[in-house]
């Protein structure tokens, strides 16, 4: 977000559409790369990248398709850490209509 604000305010939005475009393609290709190798066959396994706010887009990308779990980590900041910063495992916990289990 850094990067496309910088490059709306000095290019315009065309510069900045194109970096936010290019930058997904990027997510995208990282994340096919990180799941090339895991043990399970790639026809099950479905890569998306979307832009969003970390807990409402897991929550509405469940919502919106047949996933059966959600696998998350969790930092441990709990506590105060929890109040100040938020939690998006916790959030997920609460919004999602599916299991979801959460690694430290």
């Amino acid at each position: 977000p850094v990067y496309l604000n910088i490059a709306e305010s000095v290019s315009g939005m065309a510069a900045s559409k194109r970096l936010r475009q290019e930058q997904l393609k990027q997510a995208e290709a990282w994340a096919e790369e990180q799941v090339r190798d895991v043990p399970f066959a790639q026809d099950a396994l479905t890569v998306r990248v979307q832009e969003s706010d970390a807990a409402t887009g897991i929550i509405a990308t469940q919502r919106g398709s047949d996933v059966d779990l959600i696998v998350m980590g969790s930092s441990g900041a709990g506590g105060a850490g929890r109040l100040l910063l938020g939690s998006v495992a916790d959030s997920v916990l609460r919004g999602a209509t599916c299991p979801v289990l959460v690694v430290r």
